[in-house]
């Protein structure tokens, strides 16, 4: 449903992080399977993640560290387990990650995990959505938050509505993936405007069209298809994740499977892993996935000249697509779900997801086959 559209900035995203590592200099009692694996990163209230016991080779106390804390200490440690079940653990170091355990509570090779709240800055957690893109983008790819590199404006203003996520980095991972992870929570898509500021939009039929593309802007009659594989009749929220199990709470929403069923004469569901932490916010995202999914809509394809180069994934749009037995025209409002922008022939090829029709008894009108 969403993407992520990076255009000519793509290289800058391609880092994969964690980029420090485990090593035998800083650690000479840890094990060697260990030696060569990322410290992990770690953003907003994480259950259950792993641990990597840096003195296995040693003798107790036993150390572990959790999170790389190059840049930001780390705002709280809330429960230790070991082999899943409920420890008290020492040392604790914030600043550091760290905590130890006893001989007596931990042997060598049991399996230790920690609920925590990860990286803070002035004793506030780091764990809105895009305040993480945010992060890392300044991090790893040399992208500072300010007027020259975002839209900075419309970026605050999804900030608002975007939900706080958990995001646990312990393998490498490109940064343009994690931030489609991120976007696939939302939903949303992070874009490359062609001024060349990043933005981000959310994805909302509801919002004021950005303007109207009349018919006499078509170079070729539109085309449309109907995907029957695209409706949901219910959706599967996975929230809340346990990192060391790779397991989920999840969220069920059949709340409008009965009224789609009665539609389509089949029922389809879907889930979604998500970076959400609340049974609210779950709910929240399965009722938006419904109302964007819950029925069949045609897809246009559209294309023009470059008068309409300024439009961008998630933007709404009405267009004039329909043509009445009297000559007059159909309009309808559609979201814009692809883009195509071709600077050799000056052209910008729009896929067009139809919302709602602008013009009364548009299912009178038949589409245009021919530019008028």
């Amino acid at each position: 449903i969403n993407t992520v559209n990076i255009q000519d900035k793509r290289w800058a995203l391609s880092r994969k992080i964690p980029i420090n590592h485990f090593d035998s200099a800083t650690y000479p009692d840890i094990k060697i399977r260990n030696v060569g694996k990322p410290i992990p990163q770690g953003y907003g209230v994480i259950k259950n993640a792993p641990t990597v016991c840096t003195n296995e080779e040693g003798s107790a106390p036993f150390n572990f560290k959790f999170l790389d804390t190059t840049n930001y200490a780390v705002k709280a440690i809330d429960q230790v387990y070991v082999e899943d079940a409920v420890v008290t653990h020492g040392d604790e170091d914030l600043t550091n990650a760290t905590f130890s355990l006893s001989a007596g509570v931990y042997s060598a090779r049991d399996k230790v995990s920690i609920d925590f709240q990860g990286y803070e800055t002035g004793g506030i957690l780091i764990d809105n959505g895009l305040d993480i893109i945010k992060d890392l983008m300044a991090l790893y790819a040399d992208v500072a938050f300010n007027s020259i590199n975002y839209d900075t404006t419309e970026w605050n203003s999804a900030q608002t509505v975007v939900k706080d996520m958990c995001l646990f980095i312990e393998k490498e991972k490109s940064i343009i993936d994690i931030i489609g992870d991120i976007c696939k929570s939302i939903p949303g898509s992070m874009v490359v405007q062609d001024d060349g500021l990043y933005t981000f939009k959310i994805r909302d039929p509801a919002k004021v069209p950005a303007g109207t593309i009349e018919v006499m802007e078509l170079l070729e009659p539109p085309g449309v298809v109907y995907d029957s594989e695209e409706y949901l009749s219910s959706v599967l929220v996975q929230y809340n994740k346990d990192w060391k199990n790779n397991d989920f709470v999840t969220e069920i929403d059949t709340s409008q499977e009965s009224a789609i069923f009665q539609l389509y004469k089949a029922y389809r569901e879907k889930p979604f892993e998500t970076l959400l932490v609340t049974e609210a916010d779950a709910e929240a995202f399965a009722t938006t996935i419904l109302d964007l999914a819950g029925t069949i809509e045609p897809i246009f394809t559209i294309t023009t000249k470059t008068q309409n180069i300024n439009l961008e994934l998630e933007d709404v749009v009405d267009a004039e697509l329909y043509i009445f037995s009297d000559g007059t025209y159909g309009t309808v409002r559609c979201e814009v779900i692809g883009i195509e922008k071709n600077l050799t022939n000056y052209t910008v090829t729009l896929t067009l997801r139809r919302i709602s029709d602008v013009t009364a008894n548009i299912d009178q009108a038949t589409l245009i086959k021919w530019q008028a």
